[in-house]
């Protein structure tokens, strides 16, 4: 491909800005190449031409006059490295997503389960949202119920599909028309997870085809709302928060005490849904800052036919305010009588 060296310095830009995770390793490059290509598509002829142009900059793409190899942005291990030989790896690149900076009032709108959410409590919460002029919302997960997708047996007289991706598009251009501009981003939890293992299970010819994947289903693009992959690691300030469902395998299963079940298990500071239930676990540290780890309520029935006789699910939202220094304030509600509590 000719040089383009609007392309180059776009690429170097990139890295030095984004190309470090949190852990201080740099990031490998088809990631970043992916990444790259996400948000600049329109610059580049594909991903394979961000990654050769990823090579070129870091000094492994061989000599080339088109580039210029800064010194701060030198690789110095050789490309695919491996000294002795060993088989090729098959292991998963580990996708880490940080908050963007602007991003320091968050609302955390967990389990809604469309179309089984609760009206008033979600009511609630949105509400809660305006008056804390919001400017981030995170979806931590099971946003849609797709209860018909379900591997285990399904009642017929629950909604069908397509209603339930009809009320989910309702809902999110919902979200999207009361918090105008504001960035949402939604984890996947184990029941939107359903849909992607149906098609797996059901329907493997037209897997490979993005028409029927939930980010087009429910055009996500359209509405400035990014779904992340179960796995992620993300971080809105210095609190991880995933769905839960990797931690606990299911919300029934859940420990008396979730909260501090989570902090014993990954000693990580932590917010999760998936378990319906508000709990808040401070692990205090002699001469080093307190940890925190949070299980947030639900957006939903609290009796679902899943889990309709012995639960202990509660109503509630979160909403964090982060500091340029990652520390935060989380105020984990409760809903009780159409008010938020903590």
């Amino acid at each position: 491909m000719p040089a383009n060296n609007g392309n180059y310095d776009l690429v170097k830009d990139w890295i030095r800005e984004n190309g470090t995770m949190p852990n201080g390793d740099k990031m490998p490059k088809r990631k970043m190449a992916r990444m790259i290509y996400k948000e600049h598509g329109l610059n580049f002829t594909d991903e394979e031409n961000v990654r050769i142009i990823i090579q070129r900059v870091t000094g492994k793409g061989g000599k080339s006059d088109e580039v210029k190899v800064d010194a701060d942005l030198k690789d110095d291990l050789p490309a695919n490295y491996n000294p002795y030989g060993l088989p090729e790896s098959h292991t998963e690149e580990k996708i880490i997503f940080k908050l963007p900076v602007g991003c320091t009032r968050v609302l955390y709108l967990p389990d809604p389960h469309i179309p089984y959410h609760d009206v008033d409590a979600m009511t609630v919460a949105i509400n809660t949202g305006k008056e804390k002029k919001i400017n981030c919302i995170i979806l931590p997960g099971d946003v849609i119920d797709m209860h018909q997708g379900s591997k285990y047996e399904s009642n017929p007289k629950k909604r069908s599909i397509k209603e339930e991706f009809d009320a989910a598009c309702e809902f999110l251009q919902i979200l999207r028309d009361t918090f105008t501009g504001v960035p949402i981003y939604w984890i996947e939890g184990n029941h939107d997870k359903r849909w992607r293992d149906f098609l797996l299970r059901k329907c493997r010819e037209i897997w490979d085809d993005p028409y029927y994947h939930l980010e087009d289903r429910l055009k996500l693009a359209d509405k400035n709302i990014t779904l992340f992959n179960e796995k992620v690691e993300f971080w809105a300030g210095d609190l991880r928060v995933t769905h839960g469902h990797l931690i606990f395998n299911t919300g029934f299963g859940a420990p008396i005490y979730p909260a501090k079940s989570m902090w014993d298990k990954t000693g990580v500071q932590y917010v999760i849904g998936h378990v319906h239930t508000v709990t808040t676990y401070k692990k205090v540290r002699k001469g080093a800052p307190n940890q925190m780890c949070y299980t947030l309520g639900c957006l939903s029935e609290i009796d679902p036919d899943y889990n309709p006789i012995v639960n202990r699910y509660e109503h509630g939202f979160g909403y964090q305010d982060i500091y340029p220094d990652g520390t935060f304030d989380f105020y984990n509600y409760r809903i009780e009588n159409g008010r938020a509590k903590l």
